[in-house]
């Protein structure tokens, strides 16, 4: 899974519209005001934005080959699946009837020794995996 920035922001009433202060409560009178995006959060939102373009998958460095980095996002799927029998029965079904897989996906398959699987359970993990690829390309879980 991806690296995640969050930025906060606040709603605040428009900088352009007049603005009373009740003198009763010397608060700023917000009825029958536009509430709009603080225009200071506007730059963070595109601080933010330029941040997590700049920023690489593993900015620290990794161990992982760029296959097994492909397949990190795939497994995840799976082990989030992992504890609903639908859930994996559906990517299965869906892995299944995807068709041949990009020479990337094959590359994570073999990696996987999925690529010439013998036995069943190696055949229904190799489905579930290609839905898993499936699901992620489609922008799917």
């Amino acid at each position: 899974m991806g690296l995640k920035i969050v930025v906060t922001v606040k709603l605040v009433p428009d900088t352009n519209a007049d603005k009373r202060i009740d003198p009763a409560t010397n608060r700023l009178v917000r009825t029958g005001v536009d509430i709009v995006l603080n225009p200071f959060d506007e730059y963070a939102i595109e601080a933010g934005l330029r941040l997590r373009d700049a920023l690489a998958p593993y900015p620290f460095g990794t161990d992982f080959t760029e296959t097994e980095q492909r397949l990190l996002p795939q497994l995840d799927v799976l082990s989030r699946a992992a504890s609903s029998l639908p859930k994996m029965l559906s990517l299965a079904l869906s892995g299944a009837l995807a068709g041949k897989p990009s020479p990337d996906n094959e590359a994570g398959l073999a990696r996987m020794g999925l690529d010439k699987p013998k036995s069943l359970p190696d055949r229904l993990y190799r489905a579930a995996l290609r839905g898993a690829q499936k699901a992620l390309r489609d922008g799917g879980t």
